[in-house]
């Protein structure tokens, strides 16, 4: 397993959940492991896909250095929380199985944190809208949303009008807040 290099630094698990997606998998495992700040841990959540869907996922995990973790079906929620409580990290950072990380996005993330601020929850960054081959059509997505849509502005107004982006997480406020999303 890639570790971060640096001592002191945060730690930081990435967990894609994984359900029939073979077709995209490998396009986001790339991007985890191609990071220029490498994760602690790496965990793909197998949520009750097909066998043949589990065994394309295994034949990756003996070219790439992710955990598998199997798990009845329950939906992306499940799957995510199943992968925060493996991890051991000080932070998660989810990816869906048909997204990718642009190379620098965990630097970019722990860059962002204060340093140790018990207030701190989340981070999350802009995103922007890709094609299924990977090609960009859309970027800055979040700034570009109308003003009158709820899903842009100040993050209070984010939460409380359904939240559009995936946020990267403090492991320890996750589970004290009972680490779910649905």
């Amino acid at each position: 397993m890639h570790k971060i290099a640096e001592v002191g630094a945060p730690t930081v698990a990435v967990i894609v959940p994984f359900y029939n997606g073979a077709k995209w998998i490998e396009r986001a495992i790339k991007s985890v492991i191609n990071q220029t700040t490498p994760p602690d841990e790496f965990f793909i959540v197998n949520d009750g896909s097909t066998p043949q869907e589990r065994e394309a996922l295994a034949a990756l995990a003996k070219d790439y250095p992710f955990t598998i973790i199997d798990k009845k079906n329950g939906g992306q929620g499940s799957a995510r929380n199943a992968g925060v409580r493996a991890a051991t990290s000080e932070f998660i950072s989810f990816l869906d199985q048909d997204d990718f990380y642009f190379p620098d996005h965990i630097r970019d993330l722990v860059e962002a944190l204060p340093e140790r601020d018990c207030r701190l929850g989340f981070v999350y960054a802009n995103l922007c809208g890709a094609d299924e081959d990977g090609n960009i059509f859309h970027s800055n997505l979040l700034d570009d949303i109308p003003s009158r849509n709820p899903k842009r502005g100040r993050i209070t107004s984010l939460l409380r009008n359904d939240l559009y982006i995936l946020p990267s997480a403090s492991r320890s406020r996750w589970l004290a807040v009972g680490g779910s999303i649905s």
